[in-house]
This record gives C-alpha cells, sequence and structure tokens, in this order.
C-alpha cells in the first residue's frame, strides 16, 4: 500500500477480499499496525451512477458516515454532494432534506432583545 498499489491490486497480490484491504487503508481494521505506515488513500472519482445513488440514498436518510464507507470515499465527499458542491446537475433531481439549524437559529438571534 506504501507503493502506491491500488486495494484490487494489494488484494490480488495476497489473496485477500478486497474490502479488507480499503478497512485497512482508512484505519478501520488494524489500525495500531497501520497507523505506523504512510498509507496514503487514492483519490476516487465517482461516477455518475454512484452520485446517483448516494443522492438517492440521501433521501432516504441514510446517514453520511455509512454512505462514505459504502462507497469509499471521505465524508466531506458525502457532504460535497449532498450540499450541491459536486454534482450539481444530479443532486437538484433530488429533493435532499438538508437541516437549517444555523439559518434557524440566527434568526432566532434576530428575533431576540
Amino acid at each position: 500500500m506504501e507503493k502506491g498499489l491500488t486495494d484490487i491490486e494489494v488484494a490480488d497480490k495476497l489473496t485477500v477480499n478486497v474490502n479488507k484491504v480499503s478497512e485497512i487503508r482508512r484505519g478501520k481494521t488494524f489500525s495500531r499496525i497501520s497507523s505506523g505506515y504512510s498509507i496514503r488513500k487514492p483519490r476516487r472519482r465517482l461516477k455518475e451512477e454512484e452520485a446517483h445513488a448516494i443522492c438517492a440514498k440521501l433521501v432516504r436518510g441514510v446517514p453520511v458516515e455509512t454512505l462514505s464507507d459504502e462507497f469509499d470515499v471521505s465524508p466531506s465527499m458525502i457532504r460535497s454532494i449532498k450540499y450541491g458542491a459536486y454534482w450539481k446537475d444530479v443532486v437538484k433531481l433530488y429533493n435532499i432534506p438538508i437541516k437549517q439549524i444555523r439559518a434557524r437559529q440566527a434568526n432566532e438571534c434576530m428575533d431576540s432583545p
């Protein structure tokens, strides 16, 4: 992994499940061992059908962390999709619920004397 091999290449070379390799890279498994190595998570580009799947699951209320693990991307990538920073054309096809806590709190502050 330190040499820049993909999870699939490592899994094939070691004849292990690719999901296990991915968990090690993300520090979900064997974190005490893997933390001693500089294992960089490769950047991954989402395909359009994956963006649609993520949006559909966000509409159903699936948590960001769950989607992050399922699609092997960072939670910030999922949030960027959720808020329309990425895949804007796909996101606008869905009615993704977004909590408006900060806006509501700001309005309450303006209303108070």
